[in-house]
């Protein structure tokens, strides 16, 4: 009796196994559509010039601060002696500071419009910094 269930399950099993490998053929891989949508996405903006000088602005800021703040770690601990106690307060109070300025964010923008808040808070990261 045992050995007549095994049977049917494991052909149950195999027209399962079946359905799931016809699904998997014709569905894409997570992979590819991540790709194509990265590559869509990234033609989307490039034909728009405004979008265009932000990606391109902000790409330009983000490896060079990524340079300054690899020296800056460098120097504060090297040259300067600071502790990694007093490095670790001083990152702690900018990651602070970055989040109070996502919460101001939303009502500068109702206050002032899209446009004008990013632009400040654009020149107001560089006074900052």
């Amino acid at each position: 009796m045992v050995s007549v269930l095994a049977v049917a399950d494991s052909e149950t099993a195999g027209a399962a196994t079946e359905e799931a490998k016809a699904e998997l053929v014709s569905r894409p891989s997570a992979w590819a559509t991540l790709r194509t949508d990265i590559v869509v996405g990234f033609f989307a903006i490039w034909r728009r010039p405004p979008m265009r000088a932000i990606i391109t602005a902000n790409f330009f800021c983000s490896i060079a601060a990524g340079f300054f703040f690899a020296t800056l770690m460098v120097f504060l601990f090297r040259d300067l002696g600071m502790a990694p106690s007093v490095i670790g307060v001083m990152i702690s109070v900018a990651g602070f500071s970055a989040l109070l300025g996502s919460l101001a964010a939303r009502p500068m923008a109702k206050a002032i419009g899209y446009g004008p808040a990013a632009v400040a808070g654009f020149c107001f990261s560089r006074l900052a910094c």
